[in-house]
């Protein structure tokens, strides 16, 4: 007579519950790290050498390197809307369809104004930044990331 074998399960999870916990305002006491792996590399807001030049030792960098002493809450929150996210339906229709094509689904993106026009697009996950985009052309135009329409023109 043929024994039927049994499997031993190391572990049995006691039920499927929706797990409550942590704080989503946690994220704004943490610092910000940045990642660069998701970078576009080709298009206008291309985060490149050819794209970003020098400027990337120049005034990327200083910027990043100084306002990863800063939380998430006081880098969204406390710069009077210089840095902010960005619903991915309010971007314009170019930036909409490059994040289709880098297969990127998200709901919103984050803009940190580095200096005069010029921004940097990323995604935030948790409290990293992953760098997408290097607009040097934010303002009331087609050409950038996120129109700005000007108020009382």
């Amino acid at each position: 007579m043929a024994r039927c074998k049994r499997t031993k399960q190391e572990y049995c999870p006691p039920t499927r519950e929706v797990r409550f916990g942590g704080n989503p305002d946690s994220i704004l006491k943490q610092k910000p790290s940045w990642s660069f792996a998701r970078c576009d590399q080709d298009g206008k807001w291309a985060f490149t050498r050819e794209n970003i030049g020098d400027e990337f030792w120049t005034v990327v960098f200083p910027f990043l390197k100084n306002i990863e002493t800063q939380t998430w809450g006081e880098i969204v929150v406390g710069a009077k809307k210089q840095h902010h996210t960005i619903e991915v339906k309010d971007l314009n229709k170019c930036a909409q369809d490059r994040l289709r094509a880098l297969h990127i689904e998200c709901d919103e993106v984050v803009s940190l104004r580095v200096e005069g026009k010029i921004r940097i697009y990323g995604l935030r996950q948790m409290a990293m930044c992953c760098i997408l985009w290097y607009d040097r052309d934010h303002g009331d135009n087609e050409n950038c990331v996120c129109r700005s329409k000007l108020k009382y023109t």
